[in-house]
């Protein structure tokens, strides 16, 4: 099952235009981990669904979301980006803020933080 598990989570990652997205969101749902609620969030990005993705990176951001040590940067840069999509500037800054105040963050969580905090994100 865990094995199962690992490869949606690879192929939510690797999301390419021909997958069929609602399938994969079906099976990511079935995943009890926060990678995939933060994958899910990003299926939802790419087919424009902005709102539906904050709701589940709002979520995210109010559970034990540690591991994979990549997750916490990753998803607190894309709720930033998403809350500045969506008007909600506070939202965004303290965002970005924890995602810069992490021990660790990925280089491109940290630069997304950075950029978020000089000048609101903006789609295209």
């Amino acid at each position: 099952e865990a094995e199962r598990q690992r490869s949606v989570l690879d192929r939510a990652w690797r999301l390419e235009e021909g997958d069929d997205w609602a399938a994969l969101l079906r099976q990511l749902q079935e995943v009890e981990d926060p990678e995939a609620l933060y994958c899910a969030a990003q299926i939802y990005l790419a087919a424009g669904q902005l709102e539906d993705a904050f709701v589940l990176l709002e979520q995210l951001v109010h559970t034990d979301f540690q591991h994979p040590a990549y997750l916490p940067g990753y998803t607190l840069a894309r709720y930033g980006q998403v809350a500045d999509v969506l008007g909600q500037r506070e939202k965004a800054l303290r965002a970005y803020q924890a995602t810069l105040a992490l021990s660790w963050v990925p280089q491109e969580a940290r630069e997304i933080a950075l950029a978020g905090q000089r000048t609101p994100f903006k789609l295209g």
